[in-house]
């Protein structure tokens, strides 16, 4: 059961992971998911493109790759499961810290991020590596 529920978090988070991603490098003013520039003054980011291309890299792929060895039951599985989550998990508490605050949508995914690692965590045997 454990198993489905890290499933389908890490599905859900990878397809928002990859919208977001995609919008930001395709509109890095913010427009299309209505982001407000001045969310960035306290960043190194003169706008979203870059974050786009961080949350593509990092976050999406390596969400999918967790989805990907979880369907096919490879092993490693939940620890690559983990290693997404805690990297899901220092990529909003970096945000928060650079932005100070954080949109009902990100504190939801927050939330899944933190669900997922700790899920994977116990099913990985409750070790990281």
């Amino acid at each position: 059961m454990l198993r489905k529920i890290l499933f389908v978090l890490l599905i859900l988070i990878s397809m928002s992971a990859v919208f977001t991603g995609a919008a930001m490098i395709t509109h890095p003013a913010g427009g299309i998911l209505t982001l407000n520039p001045g969310l960035l003054t306290n960043s190194f980011f003169p706008d979203f493109f870059f974050p786009g291309i961080l949350i593509l890299m990092f976050v999406a792929v390596r969400s999918l790759f967790a989805v990907f060895f979880i369907s096919v039951n490879k092993k490693n599985q939940y620890r690559r499961a983990v290693w997404a989550g805690l990297l899901l998990t220092a990529w909003f508490i970096a945000q928060f810290l650079f932005i100070g605050s954080l949109h009902w949508t990100q504190a939801f995914l927050f939330a899944g991020a933190i669900l997922a690692t700790l899920i994977s965590f116990q099913l990985n045997g409750k070790k990281l590596l």
